[in-house]
């Protein structure tokens, strides 16, 4: 071979090689390209996968903190409800006088307590507690008695209201639903008690009264009170 023979071959065999060097290089750099890319979605997918965790966690531990917040309220919830003595007696020819207890039954004290008289959906009245004209307190296990006067209206039987509340302001309700007995006078046909609920239409006492400063946190909100409605049975 003459020298300008052998250096076209070597030229061919160069460019050939190169051609052979890129190819392999390009197949080199597609599959590390595709490793990397399979890495990185496996790499998202675990991220998602620790995101999602996270959240679940979060979320589990706010409902436990949730179930503690309500429980530690059940615990020191107050319950008002009758207990009856002797539940009326009479007064004169036409008067009736209904005499019995309340009693708190929870662990936590009953403030602001109010109750109203409800025999008739047009007419009723708010009731002094044991002959008090303004609210009271009932201390856990605590009975008061009670002693009304009832309207000569009444003639088949009515209900007790009664709001009051726990010293986080949560307000509770007590329904005690009384009925004529057929043998004569009246007997305790029910009772019901709910949690977040107002049923005597009475906002309680304002504070600060008689235009005297606010001692309280700013926050202070005694004055709310849950409408008779959306209510939780207990």
């Amino acid at each position: 071979m003459t020298p300008s023979t052998l250096a076209a071959v070597d030229s061919d065999s160069l460019a050939r090689w190169s051609e052979v060097g890129v190819a392999v290089g390009t197949l080199v750099l597609a599959v590390a390209t595709g490793l990397l890319a399979r890495g990185t979605k496996n790499l998202a997918t675990r991220t998602a996968d620790v995101a999602a965790r996270t959240g679940e966690v979060a979320q589990r531990t706010a409902e436990l903190a949730q179930e503690g917040r309500d429980d530690l309220r059940a615990q020191w919830r107050p319950v008002l409800v009758p207990v009856v003595d002797s539940l009326t007696q009479s007064v004169g020819a036409s008067s009736t006088r209904l005499l019995f207890s309340l009693c708190n039954v929870g662990r936590g004290p009953a403030l602001s307590v109010r109750l109203v008289l409800d025999f008739q959906p047009e007419v009723s009245g708010a009731l002094g507690f044991g002959g008090w004209q303004h609210e009271t307190v009932l201390a856990a296990g605590e009975k008061r008695e009670l002693s009304v006067l009832l309207p000569p209206e009444i003639d088949r039987g009515f209900q007790l209201l009664l709001d009051y509340r726990d010293v986080a302001r949560h307000d509770y309700a007590t329904v005690v639903v009384i009925a004529e007995s057929p043998a004569g006078g009246f007997f305790v046909y029910d009772v019901r008690t709910w949690a977040d609920r107002s049923v005597t239409g009475q906002t309680g006492a304002a504070y600060p009264p008689f235009g005297l400063r606010n001692v309280g946190p700013p926050e202070d909100d005694r004055m709310t009170t849950t409408p008779a409605q959306d209510g939780k049975d207990s």
